[in-house]
């Protein structure tokens, strides 16, 4: 997988699947690629970075802040999408 960072206007322009997005808060804004798909996801603050895991082939669990999610780049769709009462974290 690849990340290509964007800006707020190619982020709304683009008719990827969205991961993560506030429209309100948000000012990083990100793409996710691999030979299946394209996903975007945007988030709050340029301190952090989405933490991703490989869940399984081309199954990817994503988090940033109190936002995960499983993205699926075989089916192209997200699996699962929760906000969490706390940041998740890589262990």
């Amino acid at each position: 997988m690849t990340f290509e960072i964007i800006n707020k206007e190619v982020f709304e322009s683009l008719l990827y699947p969205i991961v993560f997005e506030n429209v309100k808060t948000d000012r990083c804004y990100e793409l996710l690629k691999d030979r299946h798909g394209v996903f975007k996801l945007s988030w709050d603050s340029d301190l952090l970075k989405p933490s991703i895991i490989t869940f399984q082939p081309n199954v990817y669990a994503i988090s940033i802040d109190e936002h995960f999610a499983l993205v699926d780049f075989n089916s192209k769709q997200i699996a699962l999408n929760i906000e969490l009462p706390f940041s998740f974290h890589e262990a």
